[in-house]
């Protein structure tokens, strides 16, 4: 009887899983349960939808005929309820157990909107997932909306303003933190994305929460913390996610705040469950601390080191190195290692012209992190130095 290897969870690291599984094994079985009514998009494009330059097909992560050509089950609309590790099976809705061999849980993030007063209101959308988008642009076709206001200058908030302001609307970002991109830069570097904001129309709040969410039904109005209230037909919480730990909760796992608790090979506490992506907390590779993932590469890699161990060939995954980069309004912007809320003790070395900026943090000469706008070269040599640990010099720098 072939070994049966179940997926739960058809995105970045269910999918990558998969595929490796089926690329190192011909004959086991390989079926992918996901809950969507089509198979997961590449969240990396979700600005790209809202602004109109690609459509949903463009972004999905693959088509089905491909799990088809690859002799992979697919069972779609589907959810899980639970997981009974002690007969090896997950429960579906319907009832029905699905018995396993090897079991992988890609389970993801789900946005969320804080639970604040008036957050129920109509108008008020979490900018997370596929479903987030698609509600946003339903509600923006059926109403008259001019003004929105984006919750959050974090990397997904800066990329959803600009998509709103590609399709001509007047934005408005509040971010509770004094200056945008607070995890990835330093308050010098984020003045340069702030000035291209300004350029740009973008009104930016910084230092404030929302407090209150008003209006009759629909959402007018904001109030913040500092600012007061603030006139907008629409508001958007571009605040993160939160993992989808539940199920795992339920079946005995380990698990912490930042998600599933995992060892190197990607095992879980239970030897026969497997798990990455969002919803598997991960080591930092330089910091050493217990991290959330989020990052499409890192959760990929994640289910292929899953996949050889599920097959019993033995590779361990290092740990993430979250490397941050977008085009922020034609301006590009790379970050990477220990930014933004640093230790006191990293030695800065700025580097400067009338295009980019650049800063380096060193810890006793060797680099922990790096964040560059407008000149973003030589990523792959800072990225293996960061990695090795080995001494590091900025003016090799170009």
């Amino acid at each position: 009887m072939a070994i049966k290897n179940v997926i739960i969870g058809a995105s970045a690291a269910g999918i990558a899983c998969a595929t490796k599984l089926r690329e190192l094994s011909k004959e086991i079985d390989i079926l992918v349960i996901d809950s969507e009514e089509k198979l997961p998009c590449n969240r990396c494009l979700l600005s790209d939808l809202l602004s109109g330059n690609k459509t949903e097909q463009e972004i999905l992560v693959r088509k089905q005929e491909d799990f088809r050509l690859q002799n992979i089950d697919l069972m779609l609309e589907t959810r899980v309820k639970e997981i009974l590790p002690q007969e090896n099976c997950v429960k579906i809705h319907n009832g029905q157990k699905i018995y396993y061999d090897k079991l992988f849980l890609g389970t993801g993030k789900t946005g969320f909107i804080p639970n604040i007063s008036g957050s129920s209101k109509k108008g008020a959308f979490s900018f997370y997932g596929l479903s987030d988008i698609k509600a946003i642009l339903n509600f923006i076709q059926s109403n008259s909306v001019k003004h929105i206001t984006v919750i959050g200058a974090g990397l997904t908030g800066l990329e959803c303003a600009a998509a709103l302001l590609d399709r001509g609307f007047e934005v408005a970002l509040v971010e509770r933190s004094s200056h945008v991109l607070p995890y990835q830069i330093d308050v010098e570097g984020a003045k340069i994305i702030q000035a291209l904001m300004k350029k740009y129309k973008i009104s930016f709040y910084p230092g404030q929460i929302v407090e209150e969410i008003n209006g009759d039904g629909l959402v007018n109005e904001v109030i913040l913390s500092e600012q007061g209230p603030l006139k907008t037909d629409m508001v958007i919480f571009s605040i993160g996610g939160r993992p989808n730990i539940q199920i795992a909760l339920r079946a005995g796992l380990e698990t912490l705040p930042q998600g599933i608790v995992t060892k190197p090979t990607m095992q879980t506490s239970i030897d026969n469950i497997f798990a990455g992506g969002d919803s598997c907390a991960v080591r930092d590779i330089i910091s050493g601390d217990t991290v959330q993932n989020c990052l499409w590469t890192e959760a990929a890699m994640q289910g292929m080191v899953a996949a050889h161990n599920m097959l019993g060939i033995k590779k361990e995954y290092p740990g993430v190195l979250a490397i941050t980069s977008s085009n922020l309004f034609g301006t590009p912007i790379v970050s990477c290692g220990q930014m933004g809320r640093h230790s006191e003790t990293y030695k800065e070395t700025v580097k400067r012209g009338d295009n980019f900026y650049q800063m380096y943090l060193t810890d006793n000469k060797t680099l922990v992190g790096f964040a560059m706008i407008g000149k973003t070269e030589n990523i792959g040599m800072l990225r293996r130095a960061l990695i090795d640990k080995t001494p590091f010099n900025v003016d090799n720098v170009s």
